[in-house]
């Protein structure tokens, strides 16, 4: 018989309302956009403590917490490249809290199979054909 985990002892109505508050209150303030931003200072601002922020974002994302900061950073940094022609794709990933242009891009990628650039371009060639 399996010991139930950190997780399995979580109630699933105060998980996800505590899950909403996190997405909340880090898209309120952009606090993704900072590199250096840890669930250390999520825990703090929320009262609580990182052990628990980590295992309700994996019960309500089914991934961690670093991942749910470049969910957030990659939603922030493709408005960015629609929106905004006066930056470089590396500055977009760098002002979207990326801390190098290399993690930028490579979780860019991952996402859209393509950089940030013809990103950039593909959607200003779609956005002349309408």
């Amino acid at each position: 018989m399996s010991h139930p985990t950190y997780c399995d002892r979580i109630n699933k109505k105060l998980s996800q309302k505590l899950y909403s508050e996190i997405c909340r209150t880090l898209k309120k303030g952009k606090l993704y956009r900072n590199p250096k931003f840890t669930s250390q200072q999520l825990a703090e601002l929320l009262n609580t403590n990182t052990r628990y922020i980590a295992a309700v974002v994996q019960l309500n994302t089914n991934d961690n917490f670093s991942n749910l900061l470049n969910t957030l950073r990659l939603a922030d940094a493709e408005q960015m490249l629609l929106t905004s022609s006066e930056y470089s794709a590396e500055e977009i990933g760098l002002m979207a809290g990326f801390g190098s242009r290399q993690s930028f891009y490579r979780v860019f990628i991952k996402k859209h199979g393509i950089a940030p650039r013809q990103f950039r371009i593909q959607h200003r060639e779609q956005t002349f054909k309408e």
